[in-house]
């Protein structure tokens, strides 16, 4: 018996632990000697490297998004992998099936807009 609450306490510190590490800011666990960038014209700027997105209705109530990413290079013999943060969210949950005063053209459209000034 005293083995079995010896363990269960065991098993709940272990979990306690596991919940506290599972809040900490990433940030937090995130490499020191990685430069982060105020805005995309300072990191542009910086890197070399740009992106591009674009919109395209199909037609038929569906989009097309394509992102790409450019950059130059020079001979060498590292390799360095740096973070991108890229995000794509869709939702399908159907709680955003209601009606709403636009077509899906001018959403499209309306959507383009807002992906076109990131």
């Amino acid at each position: 018996m005293m083995a079995k609450k010896r363990l269960q306490k065991l098993f709940a510190v272990f979990l306690a632990v596991c919940m506290l590490t599972g809040i900490l800011p990433t940030a937090a666990l995130a490499a020191s000697d990685v430069v982060q960038y105020g805005d995309k014209d300072a990191a542009q700027e910086a890197t070399g490297v740009t992106a591009d997105k674009t919109v395209r209705d199909n037609g038929d109530g569906t989009y097309t998004i394509t992102l790409s990413v450019k950059g130059t290079s020079s001979q060498s013999t590292t390799t360095t992998d740096l973070p991108a943060d890229v995000v794509l969210v869709i939702d399908s949950s159907g709680s955003m099936a209601d009606r709403v005063d636009y077509d899906r053209t001018t959403c499209g459209k309306k959507l383009e807009e807002k992906l076109s000034m990131v």
